[in-house]
């Protein structure tokens, strides 16, 4: 059995997982609602009103993508903040502190994964 700050730590760490999960449903969600542009930008083509409709459907699509990408990068920051040492080294009872540029860079190629 894993010992108590262990088993402390990696419920934190699925709650701030699950925490960055419904961002980035909130952004698919707002993704999925700005697609909704483009029907009525064509049905604009034959009666005129839908391109209020499609203005307004852009706007709103537009302002929660924004609201959610804020919230998923603040979640993102302080995730690793949090859990920054352990994502880079692994080993959180060597060094204290702000990571190091080395740990840094690390934690980016894990992240990126190759890009």
């Amino acid at each position: 059995m894993p010992a108590p700050s262990l088993a402390i730590n990696r419920q934190r760490l699925q709650r701030r997982g699950s925490e960055l999960t419904a961002a980035h449903a909130a952004f698919a969600a707002a993704v999925a609602t700005g697609t909704w542009v483009g029907p009525y930008v064509l049905l604009a083509v034959v009666w005129w009103p839908a391109v209020l409709v499609a203005a307004g459907i852009g706007l709103t699509g537009w302002a929660r993508a924004r609201a959610a990408v804020a919230d998923f990068t603040t979640l993102t920051e302080a995730a690793l903040d949090l859990h920054g040492r352990t994502l880079g080294v692994g080993d959180t009872t060597q060094e204290t502190g702000p990571l190091t540029i080395s740990e840094g860079e690390r934690i980016s190629d894990l992240v990126r994964k190759g890009r």
